[in-house]
């Protein structure tokens, strides 16, 4: 029984390490529509592209960030370009 709870650890531990990188938010990679390759390699260590635009506030500077809302023609009237809904599914499993 202890060496099934040993082997069942060291497994996830093991796809913890192997799948480090599915933790991290590709926040900006989705703000300019790039790939994270660009600035990182592997991830988390950045290249010098990606050390300058953090330098740069996380702004680039020959590519304008994608405005959030549709243009409507009433100033009024705001519009989401896209419908702000996510979903997350969590696991949970529990042997006696």
């Amino acid at each position: 029984m202890r060496n099934l709870r040993s082997i069942i650890l060291i497994i996830i531990l093991l796809i913890i390490i192997l799948f480090e990188q599915t933790y991290s938010i590709p926040a900006y990679a989705r703000k300019y529509d790039m790939s994270c390759n660009i600035c990182h390699s592997p991830v988390p260590k950045l290249k010098p592209y990606g050390s300058e635009f953090a330098a740069n506030a996380y702004q680039l500077k020959d590519k304008e960030a994608p405005r959030f809302t549709r243009e409507t023609g009433d100033d009024f009237l705001l519009l989401m370009r896209e419908l702000p809904i996510a979903l997350r599914i969590d696991g949970f499993a529990r042997y006696q």
